[in-house]
């Protein structure tokens, strides 16, 4: 998630238009999740299944461990986006923003 932050700069960088804040991106990432979603269970038909069964046969794994970790990070996304409470960047700590955010700009 964090790095959907660098993504917003790409995104500001191109000249694309309806992000206005870093947090433009928070939220607009969770529509396209919804709409992917849709598309892969109704259009694709769950294709998503057949990496369960390449998981199974391959490593014994019984579950979509990509899919169960892109829903755990649309769950905390969807808290994020819901906390007014403090900043959203707080919540997001697995890389020291500022630190990556300069380098970033720097290049």
């Amino acid at each position: 998630l964090e790095k959907l932050l660098f993504l917003y700069y790409e995104f500001c960088e191109a000249g694309f238009e309806g992000y206005e804040t870093e947090f433009d991106i928070l939220r607009k990432t969770m529509v396209f999740y919804e709409s992917t979603m849709d598309r892969l269970n109704n259009i694709l038909l769950c294709s998503y299944r057949y990496v369960e069964t390449h998981l199974a046969m391959r490593h014994g794994v019984q579950e979509n461990l990509y899919l169960k970790s892109i829903n755990l990070q649309m769950a905390y996304l969807k808290k994020i986006i819901l906390d007014e409470s403090t900043n959203f960047r707080i919540k997001l700590r697995r890389l020291n923003l500022n630190e990556a955010e300069k380098r970033y700009k720097a290049s």
